[in-house]
């Protein structure tokens, strides 16, 4: 597919190498037209912390401006699921949103853009409500470990991002799965 603003063509099939695009499917919690909310294999805050899901487009595309305008969409109503999972699941008290996409600058495969959704709890340890978020340096990823949700928080989280997509934000409902009223 090529990118209408830059002229940039990017593949409509998953690319060898790219850790989001190669998923495992166990770590899809929820598949929206065009974007997808990810469990991540190696969660940077632990579910005591506020938990960390992330949303990404489903074509690999490398950062935001090389999204078409359904894709950016669809992105963005993603975040907004994954926080209200977050805080119906854990009861986090306030999300931070993230786009870096740089940890793949350095690798053979281009960057695959998506954004973290953290959530945060007043009274977390590891990360103080109101700081920064304390994330590991690449090179010391291997030694940075949280406990992942549980299979029962895992399954909440599905379930909480199922009842979202279906009673909440019915106007990107509405965009993206067709609306009677408008053709």
């Amino acid at each position: 597919m090529r990118d209408i603003y830059s002229n940039a063509t990017f593949p409509d099939t998953p690319v060898p190498g790219c850790t989001i695009c190669n998923i495992d499917d166990s770590n899809i919690l929820l598949e929206l037209p065009f974007a997808q909310v990810i469990l991540p294999p190696s969660p940077h805050l632990s579910p005591e912390d506020g938990g960390h899901l992330y949303v990404c487009p489903i074509r690999h595309v490398s950062e935001r401006r090389f999204l078409t305008p359904t894709e950016l969409l669809a992105v963005d109503w993603g975040t907004l699921l994954a926080a209200n999972a977050l805080e119906q699941v854990f009861f986090t008290d306030w999300q931070n949103y993230q786009e870096n996409g740089n940890w793949a600058l350095d690798g053979q495969v281009s960057p695959h853009m998506h954004v973290h959704v953290y959530g945060r709890l007043r009274g977390s340890e590891n990360q103080p409500f109101g700081e920064a978020l304390m994330l590991p340096r690449k090179r010391d990823l291997e030694l940075f470990h949280v406990r992942l949700p549980t299979p029962k928080e895992q399954r909440s989280l599905k379930a909480a991002l199922n009842s979202n997509r279906q009673t909440a934000f019915g106007a990107f409902r509405e965009i993206f799965e067709g609306d009677a009223r408008h053709p």
